[in-house]
């Protein structure tokens, strides 16, 4: 899961997405690890609460609009201009 990748990208802190989920910040935290498995309604919640595709939470998505600096490593969004 890209649930760190994410956080990172939204600039959202892992007790942020706790709260919009209605759940403890160690339960985020143990998500974020890979020691929880999710389900599909509950990656539906993150997904929507982190405002993303459902898709966007699996290793192997790449969006169409950000890239990855290969200098800092930080996402970069393309807009059209």
């Amino acid at each position: 899961m890209r649930l760190k990748e994410l956080l990172k990208e939204k600039n959202i802190s892992g007790s942020e997405l706790a709260r919009r989920l209605n759940v403890t910040p160690q339960y985020v935290n143990n998500a974020v690890l890979g020691k929880v498995n999710l389900s599909v309604k509950k990656c539906e919640e993150v997904a929507k609460a982190l405002d993303v595709p459902m898709a966007a939470l699996f290793d192997g998505y790449k969006s169409p609009n950000i890239v990855i600096c290969p200098h800092c490593g930080k996402p970069i969004k393309l807009i059209e201009g």
